[in-house]
């Protein structure tokens, strides 16, 4: 980095011998609040933006499962609903810089919007590269 103009949104000062991940996938855990009057389900291939800490990234849902209020328990479904929990993998268009969230699970938390309002909140489970 040659001077501060290099620093931009959602950069992450790091050690060298200590880099945070980078990702453009990730497996999560949502909870889905309120999709779009347009757009009564997500399926696979639904396109929203992920704000994950000061990112802000075009992104695609994979619908992987639907997790049981009660039980917990995945059920594979092909899409989802309003007012649901599910497991989802969510693909960026470029390479998000995160930190490794094990240590505080809270860093690991992130928000989907589509048309100017929150459709989701989320946990990461997993980073995919």
């Amino acid at each position: 980095m040659e001077d501060e103009s290099d620093v931009k949104r959602g950069h992450i000062i790091c050690n060298n011998e200590n880099l945070c991940a980078a990702f453009d996938q990730i497996i999560a855990e949502i909870i889905l609040l309120e999709l779009p009057e347009n757009k009564q389900i997500m399926a696979t291939g639904y396109n929203c933006i992920m704000h994950y800490h000061t990112n802000i990234e075009e992104c695609t849902i994979t619908v992987m499962a639907e997790i049981d209020k009660k039980t917990k328990e995945e059920n594979k479904v092909k899409f989802l609903k309003s007012n649901c929990r599910a497991k989802v993998m969510i693909k960026t268009n470029n390479l998000v810089c995160g930190e490794k969230f094990e240590v505080l699970e809270s860093l690991g938390r992130f928000t989907l919007r589509d048309e100017g309002k929150t459709i989701a909140v989320g946990k990461v489970l997993k980073y995919k590269k």
